[in-house]
């Protein structure tokens, strides 16, 4: 799996390309992917100044060669005749050659949040010839935007750059399929998806021994469970399913049979037997996942021979490969990795890379078919994201192990992250069709055709950027101080001299650009004087707990509130801002937090206290560590509707059917939301306590999505962070 690509150099010619002259395309497309990728070049030489014509001058001619690996093509220039010449086995490989024949020509297009870039006219085009192989089968992106997780512009950057695979959620293939085919995008379907295959409303009511059994009670998905992997009914219904689904979605290029997310795993005797012993003590269900997707595979192999199947290696079951008794050909394996980005992913010396690549071999010694997924803006919020040299890295490493290849999450264009990630994210798409290039000539190529005669002194500011990092003390994360320790006072002098050096020679056409940049720069300079002063104490009091309290008015209570920090920035957000007070008395626990929003016409509201619907809206989680057991803690959800649900926590086990006893009541104002929550301290382990431990955290889910709470944004499970509170 390595890139074929070779060029050959016919006798020196070169032709010049001038606004005004014809152009025109010949050769029929075969597939909807070859007329859309024709529809762009077609478009692109328009915009360049160029004239459609039958005969044009400027020719290009499509054909066809014998089918070879996926995405192969052969492309050539003739600069005597003016003729490039396209030749694949595949829609696939004429998109690349097409996108390719528009990139030797200088189109760029590095930002999917910016216009395309295009060449000035006249050009002096050169003969060439090459043959290419994309480097990685599988390249492709999860785009988390939009109601379908889809957006058109980045669906066409993704296009555009040759990727190949797109995340689809199951019952999204209905609404954004075709448009993915279109654009080459095979659809990947290897999502959360149990509850997709046997739902709560096809099967509770008729066969409520398919779900989880927690607590005592069968759960069903929206209310946290996952399914009763034991019940052969339930697997048969579970196949079934898939075969349908396949018989009207045959474009399914992976079909994902993964649990939903989060924990809830059933506790019935038969399931607890499938378990090995290592899972019972770790709290893991490897083994039963594991003997679950061979069946699946088994049974789908015989019905449908050519189909993959996908599954994450992810969570407490991302050891599953060890206990398959005949690894499965058809079984594609998603391996999650939430790591370190200022060293490789391979380097042995790293705490948080060294047991993700360590998995990653173990899955890749076992399955033949391993891709990663990586978080690589997870929660970055603009932060600088100078990791090109540690990506191409990467790349190097999964490219010597045989991984099948890469896909990240992605915010939509319109993510203010988009102006810091967008270089990271150009590099990974250019190394995984063509290893070949390097990140230092990607970078060169950017800055050259991005700030123009500005170049070089630009190219030493990132330089210095990607440098902070390489230096940096400790792993570059998203949390704590990484930004402090790769963004230091020697990074700020040696990148801000380059700025200042780029100003004095760039030109007309750059400008904006390099505004852009230095604008960015000072506010990273900013950002980072300011977080200091918005460290959230490490002790408070409860006040008392008295009637009414909830009813006092905001600017009563401000100046004893707990302000929320931005999960990444640790600061306060710009807008929207969110502030709680805690109270107590001999029997409750209580906190009124107070959700500022800007644009309440836009809140996400779902009724209803499952907890699928209370997170799906704007909601906050209130956290509250156990008095008595320290390895217990309770979670509450409470959303703007007034929905509410709770579960008790221990390592991997959240039992969603524990009942808290919790009081919650919501107005919901013109400008906020505002949140009454109280729990009985019995519940909870502090009916004589002195002090209690807790976090908060608000979900603002309103327009752009955004995570804040106390302390330091909010810090979920990590409870030796929780902030202390003195009770009466």
């Amino acid at each position: 799996m390595h890139t074929s690509l070779t060029e050959t150099a016919p006798p020196a010619m070169t032709a010049r390309l001038a606004a005004g002259e014809t152009f025109s395309i010949t050769g029929d497309s075969r597939s909807p992917e070859e007329e859309r990728a024709l529809t762009l070049a077609r478009d692109l030489f328009s915009r360049l100044g160029l004239i459609p014509a039958a005969e044009g001058r400027w020719r290009i001619d499509l054909g066809q060669r014998p089918p070879a690996a996926p995405g192969s093509y052969h492309l050539s220039f003739d600069a005597e005749t003016t003729q490039w010449q396209v030749k694949a086995g595949d829609g696939e490989g004429t998109r690349l050659a097409l996108m390719r024949l528009l990139h030797r020509l200088g189109v760029r297009w590095f930002d999917p949040s910016a216009p395309v870039s295009l060449p000035q006219l006249p050009l002096e085009l050169e003969s060439f010839r090459e043959e290419h192989t994309p480097s990685f089968p599988y390249r492709g992106l999860h785009i988390c935007a939009g109601s379908h997780h889809y957006d058109e512009t980045l669906a066409d950057w993704m296009s555009f750059q040759g990727m190949n695979r797109k995340l689809t959620h199951v019952g999204e293939l209905a609404v954004v399929g075709e448009a993915l085919v279109e654009r080459g995008l095979a659809p990947d379907t290897t999502v959360h998806s149990y509850s997709d295959w046997i739902s709560d409303a096809g099967y509770l009511a008729s066969n409520p021994e398919f779900f989880s059994l927690l607590g005592g009670r069968r759960v069903r998905h929206k209310e946290g469970g996952q399914l009763c992997l034991s019940s052969e009914a339930m697997r048969a219904a579970f196949i079934g399913n898939l075969r349908a689904f396949m018989g009207e979605h045959p474009e399914t290029a992976v079909l994902g049979i993964c649990p939903n997310d989060g924990y809830g795993w059933c506790e019935c005797e038969p399931c607890r037997a499938l378990d090995s012993e290592d899972d019972r003590e770790t709290g893991h269900v490897n083994r039963r996942v594991a003997l679950f997707i061979e069946t699946v595979c088994e049974a789908m192999k015989e019905s449908h021979p050519r189909l993959v199947i996908g599954h994450y290696s992810y969570s407490n079951f991302s050891d599953f490969h060890l206990y398959l008794k005949a690894p499965p050909s058809n079984l594609l394996v998603s391996a999650t990795t939430f790591r370190c980005y200022s060293h490789a992913i391979d380097d042995a010396g790293c705490p948080h890379n060294r047991p993700l690549w360590e998995r990653i071999e173990g899955l890749r010694r076992h399955l033949e078919h391993v891709y990663i997924y990586d978080y690589l803006f997870y929660r970055w919020h603009g932060l600088p994201q100078a990791n090109w040299r540690v990506v191409e890295a990467d790349i190097a490493a999964y490219e010597r192990l045989g991984i099948r290849g890469y896909l990240t999450e992605a915010p939509p264009p319109t993510a203010e992250k988009y102006g810091s990630a967008h270089l990271v994210l150009y590099i990974i798409a250019r190394l995984l069709q063509d290893r070949r290039q390097t990140a230092s000539q990607l970078l060169e190529d950017y800055c050259a055709h991005r700030f123009g005669p500005a170049a070089e002194a630009m190219r030493r500011y990132f330089d210095a950027l990607a440098d902070g990092v390489a230096a940096m003390e400790g792993c570059l994360k998203r949390a704590g101080d990484s930004f402090e320790r790769s963004f230091t006072p020697e990074v700020i002098a040696r990148a801000g001299a380059a700025l200042a050096e780029a100003a004095r020679i760039v030109d007309d056409r750059s400008s904006e650009a390099l505004k852009e940049e230095r604008e960015r720069f000072e506010g990273w300079i900013a950002l980072r004087e300011t977080r200091s002063r918005n460290a959230c104490p490490s002790q408070i009091a409860a006040a008392p707990l008295k009637e009414g309290v909830f009813h006092l008015p905001p600017e009563e209570r401000r100046a004893s509130s707990l302000l929320f920090l931005d999960y990444t920035l640790k600061v306060p957000p710009a807008s929207s801002q969110t502030w709680a007070n805690a109270y107590a008395d001999e029997g409750n626990i209580a906190f009124v937090i107070e959700c500022e929003e800007e644009a309440m016409e836009h809140a996400q509201t779902r009724p209803g206290c499952d907890a699928g619907a209370v997170y799906g809206s704007e909601s906050v989680e209130i956290f509250i560590l156990d008095g008595k057991d320290p390895e217990l803690c309770y979670h509450f959800l409470v959303s703007i509707a007034g929905g509410h649900a709770a579960s008790e926590c221990s390592g991997t086990r959240w039992n969603w059917s524990w009942q808290g006893g919790q009081t919650v009541h919501v107005e919901r104002l013109e400008d906020r939301w505002r949140v009454f929550f109280s729990v009985p301290r019995k519940n909870v382990g502090l009916e004589a306590g002195k002090e209690c431990r807790f976090t908060l955290a608000r979900n603002r889910r309103n327009l752009t999505q955004g995570m804040s709470g106390v302390p330091n944004g909010g810090v979920f499970f990590q409870t030796n962070e929780y902030l202390a509170m003195t009770l009466p």
